[in-house]
């Protein structure tokens, strides 16, 4: 199930992904200005670093324009994790590994910058 958000805010976030693609290497700014709309419904919103484990380089991404990433910065809120990839609906944050990353074991998550 993705996030409901109100026609305003889907807008805005539409508008952040649009200048911050994939592609774009600018994941901070991007989550920068997803927070700003989550933390309006979610105060427990925040912005999660994803990095690969000791031993591995690349974060794997399924994605070829997100292919070479060595890191990554999201928004975990209301039970979903939304970014670039996943576009302004989210994904249920259990799903989010699993769905944009081939080794998901390889990975991890931690909150802040």
């Amino acid at each position: 199930m993705s996030l409901s958000w109100t026609p305003m805010e889907n807008r805005t976030l539409v508008k952040a992904m649009e200048r911050y693609p994939v592609q774009s290497g600018e994941c901070f700014k991007l989550a920068t200005a997803v927070k700003k709309v989550a933390a309006r419904r979610d105060k427990t919103a925040k912005i999660e670093f994803l990095k690969p484990s000791e031993g591995f380089r690349y974060l794997g991404a399924k994605s070829t324009e997100a292919a070479l990433w060595v890191e990554h910065r999201l928004v975990n809120t209301r039970l979903h994790r939304v970014d670039s990839l996943t576009g302004a609906p989210g994904i249920e944050s259990q799903q989010y590994l699993g769905t944009y990353y081939f080794h998901p074991e390889a990975l991890v998550i931690s909150q802040g910058q």
